[in-house]
């Protein structure tokens, strides 16, 4: 028989999450239409960005880490990325990916 559980609490929490809603039209034509959750996490170290688009609610793409205090912050490499941001994501996402080199990879 399968064990089940209920989580309530989160090991983080994002500081901020905004939905946008952006359109491109050409004349009275929608060219395309982006529909998307920002969310915004801190750490003690770092910041992290994630996006959602709300017509592919399964996947994420998260971003950072970046500096926390950086003006114009760019994304750190080789530094391991906050388990408990991931933990947050993994409660809401089945995928999960970043940016690299040659566009989105999976995060496992």
């Amino acid at each position: 028989m399968a064990d089940s559980r209920m989580e309530d609490e989160d090991p983080i929490l994002p500081m901020r999450i905004t939905h946008n809603s952006e359109q491109i039209w050409n004349g009275n034509k929608l060219e395309q239409n982006y529909n998307y959750l920002v969310y915004e996490f801190e750490t003690e170290h770092h910041r992290y960005r994630a996006r959602a688009y709300l017509d592919e609610i399964r996947a994420v793409a998260l971003y950072g880490p970046f500096e926390k205090d950086a003006a114009n912050p760019t994304p750190l490499e080789d530094i391991e990325i906050d388990q408990r941001v991931l933990a947050y994501l993994r409660r809401r996402y089945t995928e999960i990916s970043k940016l690299g080199p040659s566009g989105y990879v999976p995060i496992a």
